[in-house]
């Protein structure tokens, strides 16, 4: 599984159309471009005006994902990034087949611990998808970093990706100390999953987390932006956004060769 450059907040078809350029023309050819579009269970009740005022903008709604992923190169990842507080197999098994058919590739579980039934439903029923773990604060929240590989490990094989997330979109940026801890702990009881860093990244300081990250061994991993690539109206940002993607893919590189 290839580690990825991610950008989440997609809610136009330009902002898709123009960053699959950027991603083309400077990706590493060993890593993938990652395209988070938000979707909230009040999307798919008809609440879309409920989702807050500081969110709302970065929310495409569901009528207009379709456009968004038939606008993303199809050598990309477009993951869905998914919030609820229900049974999200049951909510999402009647959209996803339309979805995977514009070029959906994966899911995003913004949940504090799914359900495991839940989960293995999800993957038995759509084998191809694949699926981001994200451990936030409340996942975290009063455990041990060894509990929290062995509920992760409860999981098995029914996710791809394990995103460590203090942030929660909010562009917040967090010292990786715990993310690392927890990347350890996860290789000590052999869970070798990739690892997505997220936390306040931005085109100004990527370069550095980087190159942080690299400097305590970790090499197998990917990394995520949201909050700091929006705009003063918390519309994803595609000047912002190039750039952060720029400097990444630079950094990368450089740190292969």
């Amino acid at each position: 599984m290839k580690p990825y450059i991610g950008v989440t907040g997609f809610s136009t078809s330009k902002q898709a159309e123009k960053l699959s350029r950027v991603f083309k023309q400077n990706l590493p050819e060993y890593m993938n471009g990652m395209f988070g579009i938000l979707l909230s269970y009040k999307d798919l009740i008809g609440k879309h005006d409920e989702i807050k005022a500081g969110w709302i903008n970065k929310y495409p709604g569901l009528e207009n994902i379709p456009q968004i992923l038939e606008n993303i190169d199809q050598e990309f990842l477009p993951i869905l990034h998914y919030n609820t507080k229900g049974n999200f197999y049951k909510e999402l098994k009647n959209i996803l087949p339309d979805l995977m058919k514009k070029g959906l590739k994966g899911i995003q579980l913004n949940i504090v611990w799914p359900n495991e039934q839940h989960l293995k439903k999800l993957k038995k029923e759509f084998p191809n998808l694949q699926v981001v773990l994200q451990i936030s604060h409340k996942a975290a929240e009063n455990k041990t970093q060894s509990q929290i590989v062995s509920k992760l490990n409860s999981y098995g094989t029914n996710f791809d990706y394990c995103l460590f997330d203090m942030s929660g979109g909010l562009g917040l940026q967090r010292e990786y100390k715990g993310a690392f801890n927890f990347y350890k702990e996860c290789k000590k009881q052999g869970k070798e999953t990739p690892h997505i860093f997220v936390g306040g990244l931005s085109s100004d300081n990527v370069s550095k987390r980087i190159k942080e990250i690299y400097s305590q061994g970790i090499n197998n991993f990917g990394i995520d932006a949201e909050g700091q690539l929006m705009d003063k109206t918390k519309t994803l940002s595609i000047e912002k956004a190039s750039k952060y993607i720029i400097n990444a893919s630079n950094t990368y590189k450089s740190l292969k060769n």
